[in-house]
């Protein structure tokens, strides 16, 4: 079934029942059910990677790294949707990388610690993906935008969670 499939699809039609127009899911996570959510609910979508995806297509970007939990990084609810729909090659943290970045999200991250040695351990991964052909990188976790930024990458970033608050509020805007 997924992460939490069956609960996002019954919420976000109470979203619906209350006379939302579209909804979001904040947590890249979550998104490993969002084939799952997104069949059972009649109400627009905005899904966590396709706002980042638009971005790097909009701008040129054809190879893209991808920076996230382990989930995210091996997984494929966000990489075959970067490949398959936006047609991007895409790259992720391999070995120390993924792990240094793994590790620090969840022993680190999610508790508000940023530490500079663990910026440190980003950055070498961000140089990583970059060395390897890596045009843009994806920033596909909620908390990496608090201690990552553009400074810190040799090539641009794409957050994710800024990505997709934009996208929510340029849909919210919208005129019927």
């Amino acid at each position: 079934m997924g992460f939490g499939g069956e609960l996002i699809a019954e919420e976000a039609n109470k979203l619906k029942a209350a006379g939302a127009d579209f909804y979001i899911v904040a947590c890249t996570t979550v998104h490993t059910a969002a084939d799952v959510f997104e069949g059972r609910v009649d109400l627009p979508f905005i899904h966590i990677v396709d706002p980042a995806a638009e971005q790097a297509r909009a701008s040129g970007f054809k190879t893209v790294g991808l920076l996230g939990s382990r989930y995210t990084m091996t997984g494929t609810y966000i990489v075959d949707r970067l490949k398959d729909r936006y047609g991007l090659k895409v790259l992720v943290a391999e070995g120390e990388h993924e792990a240094n970045v793994h590790n620090a999200l969840y022993e680190e991250l999610t508790k508000g610690v940023f530490r500079p040695e663990t910026r440190g351990k980003f950055k070498a991964a961000l140089e990583s993906l970059a060395s390897r052909g890596a045009e843009v990188i994806i920033l596909g976790c909620t908390e990496f935008g608090m201690l990552i930024k553009a400074e810190d990458s040799p090539v641009p970033l794409i957050d994710t969670t800024i990505a997709h608050a934009e996208a929510a509020v340029e849909k919210a805007l919208q005129s019927d």
